[in-house]
């Protein structure tokens, strides 16, 4: 089940999409402001991160851009600022979509499922924290810098990793 975090401090609106995304099949969490969504990521790595950009104790925008850059999260920033710049912001801090409010739910999802598909269309990049590997490209990212592996090393990894994946998936024979 692909897992959500919502940032959004209006408590109306945010256990309403709760509710909605839960039957739309998604596992959810819901912070009502900056310092609840940071705990949150201690504990929980969500596959998406839906952030209201005006939150009470902070900006969801830079909280946003912290979960694109440290976390390498996927983000949809949901606002009520529609201006033209505010829209352009969001995107120059690298988010996924933009969805202004009023919204409408069902568009959301709409759109949340087309993260996961463009996610499920490239499956041999893995993101984890701050760890990206490229399979295909054999090129490894710790947050924004590359680690040049050599052959002996990447062939180390692989056999670790298809090890790793064995135990947690159960395929191990």
């Amino acid at each position: 089940m692909s897992s959500i975090l919502l940032l959004e401090d209006d408590e109306e609106l945010g256990e309403a999409l709760c509710i909605y995304l839960q039957k739309a099949g998604y596992e959810i969490r819901l912070a009502g402001n900056c310092r609840s969504a940071e705990i949150f990521l201690t504990e929980y790595v969500p596959d998406i991160v839906i952030a209201d950009i005006m939150v009470t104790d902070g900006s969801g925008l830079e909280f946003g851009k912290m979960v694109i850059e440290k976390l390498q999260i996927p983000v949809v920033f949901l606002t009520a600022k529609d201006d033209e710049n505010d829209i352009l912001k969001g995107y120059e801090a690298g988010c996924e979509e933009y969805v202004t409010k009023p919204l409408s739910p069902r568009i959301l999802e709409k759109k949340i499922a087309t993260i996961f598909k463009r996610q499920k269309d490239n499956p041999n990049i893995m993101c984890y924290k701050k760890l990206k590997i490229d399979y295909d490209k054999r090129r490894v990212w710790h947050g924004e810098e590359e680690v040049h592996l050599t052959s002996r090393e990447w062939k180390i990894w692989l056999k670790n990793n298809l090890i790793i994946m064995r135990i947690f998936y159960g395929k191990f024979r």
